[in-house]
């Protein structure tokens, strides 16, 4: 998606990362506009990032590639 922006809905932390969730906003190649719900799940070690997790909307995705 060359114009996509996140809206965080929500952040929630734990010892060593947090859990994010959010609306992805963005308009593909065609200028289609989409809005996908998605959470990210992050884990440190030390400062920097060790795993990254995101999931997105399956149904969403699906209507995209389709």
């Amino acid at each position: 998606m060359p114009s996509r922006r996140y809206e965080v809905l929500s952040r929630e932390f734990f010892a060593d990362g947090f859990v994010q969730r959010h609306l992805l906003h963005g308009t593909t190649v065609s200028g289609e506009k989409l809005e996908l719900h998605a959470c990210l799940v992050v884990h440190f070690a030390g400062d920097r990032i060790a795993r990254l997790y995101e999931y997105l909307d399956s149904a969403a995705v699906r209507s995209v590639f389709s």
